[in-house]
């Protein structure tokens, strides 16, 4: 779910496609998510699909991808504990956020599942899921094709890490 929640590549679609058919089997509602994402976006050429992405969430953003603004807000003590937190965590597993702010949804959900078991379980029950659900009530209203990526990534998590 990382790759496909950053910056997309000209290989988002088959990312997309092996990953719908490498979750069917465990996430009905996952695999379901991500073909509602691909019905969206098979059809755009790489430069519009990276078009699609630079308007939801980087060029006045209809989402910001960052699990701290969903949580705390943009301007909020708390945001900076939250993103110290996870660059401590980051530089301990030597993560390389390829210069990504260390709460951007796709690095938390590539470099997560690498810290122990507790600290990933609290930081997909405390923070994840709820930017996550944040996350798709802004991309719905915005009609992104990407809410359904962030609908996947939280029926995968609720199946994987048993939240």
């Amino acid at each position: 779910m990382a790759a496909l929640l950053a910056y997309p590549g000209a290989d988002h679609i088959a990312r997309a496609t092996a990953l719908r058919d490498g979750v069917s089997a465990r996430c009905a509602a996952a695999a379901d998510a991500i073909d509602r994402h691909l019905e969206r976006v098979q059809t755009l050429s790489p430069r519009a699909l990276e078009e699609v992405y630079t308007r939801t969430f980087d060029l006045q953003p209809a989402c910001a991808p960052y699990l701290s603004v969903h949580l705390f807000g943009e301007e909020s003590p708390r945001r900076a504990n939250l993103m110290t937190g996870l660059a401590a965590a980051w530089e301990r597993l030597d993560v390389n956020t390829g210069g990504e702010l260390a709460d951007h949804v796709a690095v938390v959900l590539e470099h997560g599942p690498r810290l122990p078991d507790g600290e990933w379980g609290e930081l997909v029950h405390h923070a994840l899921l709820p930017a996550l659900g944040g996350m798709t009530k802004a991309l719905d209203a915005a009609a992104s094709p990407y809410a359904a990526l962030c609908q996947a990534s939280t029926r995968l998590l609720e199946e994987v890490v048993h939240v």
